[in-house]
């Protein structure tokens, strides 16, 4: 095609919005790290298939010559995974020792 002197919009396609959430366990703590994007819409079925990508579809659209944002931020959220209870542990501790104590009396 033969160049355009008309300035054509650019689009930006978000593909896997679902996958913004990530979670993962470290020394005894389930992090949860969440990515939120403010500045991006729902596009148009034209503008999702303009991008070569199935609609519905999220993204944004920039205007050729023109400024265009968006914000995005991440939170972080820590919850402390279950410990046993002290008196759990000296208890299992106990046992293995007694099982020890009554393997060396038939032996």
């Amino acid at each position: 095609p033969a160049p355009s002197d008309t300035p054509c919009a650019d689009i930006f396609v978000l593909l896997n919005p679902g996958n913004l959430v990530q979670e993962f366990v470290l020394d005894d703590y389930k992090y949860t790290v969440t990515l939120l994007l403010e500045g991006l819409t729902d596009l148009s079925n034209a503008a999702c298939a303009a991008a070569g990508v199935a609609g519905p579809c999220v993204g944004l659209i920039t205007q050729e010559n023109q400024s265009t944002s968006f914000q995005t931020r991440f939170m972080i959220t820590a919850v402390q995974l279950q410990v046993p209870e002290p008196g759990t542990v000296a208890l299992l501790g106990l046992l293995v020792a007694g099982a020890g104590v009554v393997r060396r009396r038939t032996a």
